[in-house]
This record gives structure tokens, sequence and C-alpha cells, in this order.
């Protein structure tokens, strides 16, 4: 049996955020001059390895960049965490994943995304990283990777007995989401995205976490609104409605944090 001794596998996004900061964004056609600009490393996959790492445990990305110098600082920053990238696989074609960001006075956004080498992480690459995911305890996706790859990630996690947790993120069809969950332990979503699944309108939180669970997982998370309120629900009978204290800046997401709390 092959040694865990790793905390938290992520197989999913690196992105490289662009972010300027304008008065209000431009019309068609109009160039106007931005107040401050900034670049970040994101993603929804690197940004739960980076959090988690922070908080001590002990982690790997898997994914892909670029050929470029968005890819090569991203990979140092990983390590400056102390992440293990050595499933961090460099295409020698394609951009890393890139967002463009225009953040207006208001705090409005518009956001553009190329998926870049992201888009390329195959299911042949997840065949190469089996041997990390293996190794861990949590193996976390999303699906700002190809679908394919994570639920291949996902079913050989499943196949080796590490605890799968998956964030639905990009939500895709409801049919391809429900597909995805039954092979995972712990599916974490917010309200939005919990009514889209149970096709619901007026459901309770109660009653969308019931229906989630009869899809497949063990444990449900449901984040609501801006107060920082979870409602986190087992199939052994667990209720917690309680309201965190985010120890995280809260503009990863509230299910970037949910998908952190429950890896540490």
């Amino acid at each position: 049996m092959t040694a865990q001794d790793i905390d938290v596998v992520v197989v999913g996004s690196c992105n490289v955020d662009y972010t300027c900061f304008v008065e209000s964004p431009p019309n068609p056609g109009e160039t106007i001059s931005g107040e401050n600009f900034r670049t970040n490393q994101g993603g929804k996959g690197a940004n739960v390895c980076v959090m988690a790492a922070r908080c001590g445990a002990k982690t790997a990305m898997a994914g892909k960049i670029g050929a470029d110098v968005g890819g090569d600082s991203y990979a140092c920053e990983l390590r400056k965490d102390g992440i293990d990238t050595s499933k961090l696989l460099v295409d020698p074609t394609l951009a890393t994943g890139t967002a463009l960001i225009i953040v207006d006075a208001k705090g409005e956004n518009q956001i553009v995304v190329c998926a870049g080498a992201n888009g390329a992480y195959s299911e042949e690459d997840v065949k190469d990283c089996e041997s990390l995911i293996e190794r861990c305890i949590v193996m976390v996706c999303q699906l700002e990777i190809p679908y394919n790859s994570s639920l291949s990630a996902a079913q050989s996690a499943k196949a080796k007995g590490v605890f799968t947790l998956f964030n639905p993120s990009p939500m895709p069809k409801p049919q391809a989401a429900k597909d995805f969950i039954k092979h995972v332990d712990c599916l974490v979503v917010n309200e939005h995205e919990a009514a889209m699944l149970t096709q619901t309108k007026e459901a309770s939180i109660n009653e969308m976490a019931t229906e989630l669970l009869t899809m497949g997982p063990a444990h449900v998370i449901i984040t609501m609104g801006g107060e920082g309120q979870t409602y986190v629900r087992s199939n052994a009978g667990y209720v917690n409605n309680t309201t965190v204290e985010w120890s995280v800046p809260i503009k990863y997401g509230r299910n970037t944090v949910s998908c952190l709390h429950t890896c540490t």
C-alpha cells in the first residue's frame, strides 16, 4: 500500500490574472486610462492549493501551464509556498491560462478568461499523475480544466480510496454535473449552483442538500450569502448551519474557501 504522505492534491487550473482598475469601463471603440494595474496568480485549482499550503497542509498541484514568462513565474510562486509541482506540466505551444479583468470604481468587474494550457490538460495527463493522487489524503477538482480530465481524476482518486472533493465550477449542464457527482465524497456548491443541480426554485437549503445527497456524495456543503454562512450535511445525519469566521481573503470566493476549510 502506498504511503499517504501528501495532505492535498489539486488537479485543476492555473491562471495569471491581469487586473486593471478604472473609474468606469470603456465604451466600444474607446481607449481610456487605467488608475492601477496588478498581476496575480489565480485559477480556482491553484487558489485552493495555495491556501491549503498556507494553512499548513502538505500540498501538490497537478495541471498545465505554458512555456512563457507567466508560467515560469507561476511555478516559482507555487514552490515558494512549499507546493509540490512535479506534476505541473508545461505545454510548449500554448500560453498559460489568463484572465483579463477590468474593475470599476463601484467594484463591478468585467472578465475575459482564456483557458490556454488549462484547456489542454488531458486524460493522459491525469494518468501521469495517478502516482501522486494515490499518495494523498484529499484530492480536489473543479471544472476549469476539461470535464473529462477532471472526471478521470475523480474516478482515479475514488478507486484508490482517496477522499474526493468537487466544486462544479464553472457549472456544466445539470446532467453532466450529476454524472460527475456520483464519483465524489464531498460536494461544495453555492446556493445558486445547488438550485441548478436540483432543478428547484422554491426548495429550502435543507431540501436541496437532501436531494444532492441522493446523487452520490457522502457530504454536501452549500455556501450562502455574503455573511460567511454555510450549510453542511452528511449522509450520516450531521447537519451544521453556521456562520464561518473566514481566515483568508474572501476575494477567492466562498466555494474556494469552503474547499480549503474541508481540506484542512
